[in-house]
């Protein structure tokens, strides 16, 4: 087996170029459904959905707040060989505690996770052609590796509870990645944070990728930093929707509002917290 060895000398690619390979028909304009800051958002029977209205964010990455299993294919048949590792999280805060939000009464996740793509993947519709690996974080444990994330805003992901699956999770390759998936990942000590876009090791990308959209959206971006056995890279993006009591704000039209966070020392304290993949892991 290689487990040991497998995560051990990996390095972060871009996405974007990557979505617009795989994916050239989705609607990656950047643009917003909504004028209230952000992307769609609605309550389905899975939780909450974030995104624009072919279920992707402005750059071909899922802004989707659930953990897509609805209509999931969970075997293709085949041992199944993934190419690519995204990053995924959803937090919701109140008064910087963890706590629970809901769109319309239906509760959203506090989630970490872990999506294996193969090449064949097209995107956050895709029922098949990946295996999405997550943990529920009922609990907060402070880490200290990210000296740029907010105060009090990186953690450790705590995966005492058991991963959660969805999609071809039961078709890896066990001599690559273990007889279970969830205990081979958990395995490698994952710890995340919040940071300011400025000066994190995406900024550039992140800005040339939104370039037209940036006197927008700009100062709502922030970023999205992941350890991987003390290893730190900024790798997502990530956005703070408003909450008023214990709802994410949805107006009339769907929209949610986000939070401009540029130039604050501090991140938002009561916000629920969602990542957009933009780098990932080649496999």
């Amino acid at each position: 087996m290689r487990t040991s060895r497998l995560l051990a000398l990996l390095a972060p690619v871009a996405l974007v170029a990557c979505f617009e390979s795989k994916s050239d028909d989705d609607d990656d304009d950047g643009s917003s459904d909504t004028d209230g800051g952000g992307w769609d958002v609605g309550a389905d029977d899975s939780g909450f959905t974030g995104s624009t209205d072919d279920g992707t964010g402005t750059d071909g990455t899922d802004t989707d707040t659930d953990t897509d299993t609805d209509g999931t294919e969970t075997t293709h048949g085949d041992p199944w060989f993934p190419t690519f590792m995204l990053v995924e999280a959803r937090m919701g805060f109140a008064r910087g505690g963890l706590t629970e939000y809901s769109v319309d009464g239906e509760p959203v996740p506090n989630y970490f996770g872990l999506r294996l793509v193969d090449d064949e993947w097209s995107g956050a519709d895709d029922t098949g052609n990946y295996c999405l690996v997550y943990w529920e974080q009922a609990r907060l444990t402070d880490t200290t590796g990210c000296p740029d994330c907010y105060d009090g805003f990186q953690w450790e992901v705590d995966t005492s509870g058991g991963a959660l699956t969805s999609g071809w999770c039961d078709d890896l390759d066990p001599t690559t990645w273990g007889d279970d998936i969830g205990e081979t990942l958990a395995d490698y000590h994952w710890e995340h944070g919040f940071r300011p876009l400025d000066g994190a090791g995406n900024e550039d990308d992140v800005r040339d990728a939104y370039y037209d959209y940036w006197d927008e959206y700009g100062d709502k971006f922030m970023a999205h930093s992941v350890a991987i056995s003390g290893e730190w890279y900024d790798i997502n993006t990530a956005f703070a929707y408003e909450v008023e009591g214990d709802e994410v704000i949805v107006d009339s039209d769907g929209g949610a509002s986000l939070i401009p966070v540029e130039g604050l020392e501090d991140a938002p304290p009561t916000a629920y917290y969602t990542t957009s993949w933009f780098y990932g892991f080649s496999l």
